[in-house]
């Protein structure tokens, strides 16, 4: 019982300090662990309030990050995270401050969300996220980065006509897309980048 005591605080102490330091500018990526005691719903939630402030690229990568393990292979935490709070946290917040090192955080923490998850699909298949993900299309200037960002868009219109229809629509949308092909090296990133431009204009994906 005593031992019991000690872990559970030790766990909530991790926790209490863990979101904070996702919000510090001063705390790189590069210096965070993620612990399996993360995966929690008050923490996500925590995460995601609106009195947290994304402001500054540092910021959006961690967040962004953080987002990407909580739902990492866990089908319960792609539920948990599949709310208009995360939406709002990825799409009107971590975007603003997208950068070459938070892009593939950004697309990686969607397609994780919206991995083999209907609800996910659909939260993010809204004219505002079309825009705001072609918009950081711009940032995504290494074959890691186009590979998650393709990662994040092409699992929101996987098996969504309706995300598909909406991203095409989007103005600039597909011009962007096809600028990234310049950044295409492996045969992973190829995969996922070829997926988007199959799902987005399928008469017109095959590859030279």
């Amino acid at each position: 019982e005593y031992e019991g005591c000690l872990q559970l605080l030790k766990t909530q102490s991790s926790q209490q300090l863990f979101v904070p330091t996702l919000y510090d500018s001063s705390t790189a990526l590069a210096a965070l662990q993620w612990k399996k005691e993360y995966h929690d719903r008050k923490l996500l939630q925590d995460a995601a309030s609106s009195s947290r402030t994304v402001n500054s690229v540092a910021v959006a990568a961690k967040v962004a990050w953080f987002v990407t393990k909580f739902c990492q292979d866990s089908a319960d935490c792609r539920t948990m995270a599949s709310t208009k709070e995360i939406y709002d946290l990825l799409i009107k917040r971590c975007c603003n401050y997208a950068s070459a090192a938070s892009v593939q955080w950004i697309g990686n923490a969607i397609g994780n969300i919206v991995a083999f998850n209907a609800e996910g699909k659909k939260l993010f298949a809204t004219p505002e996220a079309g825009d705001q993900l072609r918009r950081i299309m711009s940032f995504a200037t290494s074959d890691d980065a186009v590979e998650f960002l393709c990662f994040g868009i092409r699992g929101i219109m996987t098996e969504n006509a309706a995300a598909c229809k909406i991203f095409a629509d989007t103005p600039s949308f597909a011009d962007e897309l096809a600028k990234l092909r310049t950044y295409v090296r492996t045969p992973s990133c190829k995969e996922e980048y070829e997926g988007c431009l199959q799902l987005l204009k399928p008469e017109k994906s095959s590859s030279p």
